[in-house]
């Protein structure tokens, strides 16, 4: 019995040394690197226990132990590395709803990214096999013991491991350790999502058999083609376009069209998420920022095949199996859909072959072809939605070697930024990537004009971005959203038939309209000419009935996003009124 109770003892300790040594480097580098966390002896106490609890239950599992120890080392060594890494990356704490949208995102958009941690922190594989090599010492240590466990009879290992199972698990389920623990939270989020998708997928594939109750209809006659177009932008951060007075030619095209007054552009739209997934999820069906997954319901997809048009998802974003985005789920209802592949040798476009890249990386003109051919068939109503990579960083895979207009620091207004050079070529690139957008939208818009059909081109982005325009950072943190984040241009373009069955220059005094881009499909739903009881008025920014909601981001309100000062101060006023509105039971959340 003194034997058995010293084994135990022994592997108790190298338990605790393997914890304390594997978790170590992680609050290392949480302390080094952010600025904001929250150092209470509590968290690191609280989770070292429940690893060394963790890790001494496995130990002492009947079977092949050191393989369940591995294996356990290893499940908690994958969030560990992505969370310290993403610390360093970023120089604050991770939100724990980032985890739900790493599961949203495909390999290339991952392979990207770590591609992306790598220019920003060359020394990430150094910590990484920090993180592998400082617990070694305690890992054969560990290993040892449990050789020495392998001795002891069989009835009793049973005993002490199922006395600790029962510790762990009420450890694990009557604590608050739960909400703090990052390898709990990193599973928990997959099979949320897994769960949120497979909702998604059996009300799609439900849409797609039935005829829809709702009886939607199209207002044009059946003879009459009608043509329109969604474009979705990839991370178009509203500050840096021309067109909405930034200083330098990021959007000329549109500039040109905009002083002929062919287009619309809308001033004063946010997105409500800064995640593509949960952005356009909200945008493109019945969801919003303050309904569940239970609201989903249709998607603007069914909406349009009720109608009777023909629709069409042309993505630069690619499919991977099992590894489809919540986004990709939302278009399976669409009569023809296209994914670019993730590398693709031939990249000749329309344009006559003048995308060359040694990366071989498809540009958003993957797209043109399929829009043509698409435009080419005999279809009385089409409904065309082109899902861009537009400026999804690395910003400078996003755009040909024809499009490096910016390659100085001449137009950047901030000095900072000017003085760095790292910075220069960074900001550089995502204008260029815009650029690169104004001309892929106005080969859109001259596709349909040649037609003389009543057509519209309607785009938006998900989200913004900020790059260096307040934070250190260029992308997106969920701890530091502002503004640039989530202010995203908004266009339209009529085609001259559409113009003669519908009043639109009513639309130039709706241009400062605060609105939400979680309210689009409404707004599509509009300018389509569809009827159905789903369409409400007045959350469409092209009706006369147009309601302002209070907008939100991400749970709090628009204007509580720091600094106070970086709020567009057109806006102030009339959320301000609202705000007292709310307050008097008198608004809508």
């Amino acid at each position: 019995m003194l034997l058995l109770m010293k084994s135990y003892y022994r592997s108790c300790l190298w338990s605790v040394c393997l914890a304390s040594s594997y978790l170590f480097c992680f609050y290392l580098a949480m302390f080094c690197s952010a600025k904001e966390y929250v150092w209470e002896f509590y968290y690191p106490f609280v989770n070292v226990l429940f690893f060394s609890l963790l890790i001494f239950t496995i130990s002492t599992a009947p079977g092949p132990s050191r393989l369940y120890l591995f294996l356990c080392c290893l499940i908690l060594w994958v969030p560990t590395i992505i969370v310290a890494s993403y610390v360093q990356i970023y120089k604050n704490p991770l939100n724990f709803n980032t985890f739900y949208f790493i599961w949203g995102t495909n390999i290339a958009e991952s392979g990207e990214f770590l591609q992306e941690c790598l220019e920003r922190f060359p020394s990430l594989p150094l910590w990484c096999l920090a993180y592998i090599f400082v617990p070694l010492p305690a890992v054969r240590g560990m290993s040892r013991e449990v050789r020495n466990l392998k001795k002891i009879p069989i009835k009793y290992r049973w005993s002490v491991w199922g006395i600790f199972m029962v510790i762990s698990a009420s450890f694990l389920f009557c604590s608050n350790i739960r909400l703090f623990n990052y390898g709990f939270q990193f599973y928990k989020s997959y099979f949320r999502y897994r769960s949120e998708r497979n909702l998604i997928i059996g009300i799609s594939d439900a849409n797609r058999t039935r005829i829809m109750e709702e009886d939607v209809e199209a207002s044009a006659p059946a003879d009459v083609k009608e043509t329109y177009i969604v474009i979705i932008g990839e991370s178009a951060s509203r500050y840096h376009w021309r067109v909405y007075g930034y200083p330098r030619e990021t959007t000329p095209f549109i500039m040109d069209r905009l002083s002929k007054n062919e287009i619309f552009c809308f001033n004063n739209v946010n997105a409500t998420e800064i995640s593509t997934m949960n952005s356009l999820l909200c945008a493109l069906s019945f969801m919003d920022q303050n309904k569940g997954w239970e609201y989903y319901r249709y998607s603007i997809i069914d909406i349009l095949n009720g109608a009777g048009f023909t629709t069409y998802w042309f993505s630069n974003n690619a499919v991977m199996g099992m590894c489809d985005t919540l986004l990709q789920v939302l278009s399976r209802n669409a009569s023809s859909r296209k994914f670019s592949e993730n590398r693709d040798v031939d990249l000749r476009s329309m344009q006559g072959g003048f995308i060359t890249n040694p990366n071989d990386l498809q540009y958003d003109s993957v797209l043109l072809p399929w829009l043509e051919e698409a435009l080419d068939e005999n279809i009385t109503k089409k409904a065309i939605f082109l899902h861009l990579k537009g400026s999804h960083g690395l910003y400078q895979y996003r755009y040909p070697a024809s499009f490096n207009y910016f390659d100085t620091a001449l137009g950047i207004e901030s000095s900072d930024i000017r003085s760095q050079s790292n910075k220069v070529e960074i900001v550089n690139y995502y204008d260029n990537s815009i650029r690169y957008t104004d001309f892929i939208i106005d080969y859109v818009i001259k596709s349909l004009e040649s037609r003389k059909e009543r057509s519209w081109v309607l785009y938006f982005s998900d989200h913004g971005e900020d790059v260096f325009d307040y934070n250190e950072i260029s992308g997106r943190d969920l701890e530091k959203v502002n503004k640039y984040m989530l202010d995203v241009p908004f266009i339209v373009w009529f085609s001259e038939e559409y113009k003669r069955v519908r009043e639109t220059d009513l639309y130039q005094t709706y241009l400062d309209r605060p609105y939400r881009l979680d309210d689009i499909i409404y707004s599509i739903m509009d300018i389509a000419g569809l009827k159905t009881y789903l369409y409400d008025p007045s959350r469409s920014i092209f009706s006369s009935s147009y309601y302002m909601r209070a907008r939100m981001c991400l749970g709090k309100m628009y204007l509580a996003y720091p600094p106070e000062n970086l709020v567009n101060p057109r806006t102030v006023e009339q959320e301000s009124k609202l705000m007292r509105w709310l307050l008097e039971g008198r608004g809508d959340l």
